[in-house]
């Protein structure tokens, strides 16, 4: 993947995890909020390991 299309990625990612929070936050039931943190918490893991992939060690 290039920077360009990592960061447009991290990017998306990143908005769907606020509308993940919103939407989390609205929630009427458990399912629906749990749904919400659970694609949060993946969104922010995902940016995470674009991150690691970007910055981290590279190996040899």
């Amino acid at each position: 993947m290039s920077y360009t299309s990592t960061w447009v990625t991290g990017g998306l990612m990143a908005v769907l995890g606020l509308l993940a929070l919103v939407f989390a936050s609205g929630a009427t039931d458990a399912i629906a909020y749990w749904t919400g943190l659970g694609l949060f918490l993946f969104c922010v893991l995902f940016c995470f390991g674009l991150i690691n992939k970007n910055v981290g060690k590279k190996k040899d």
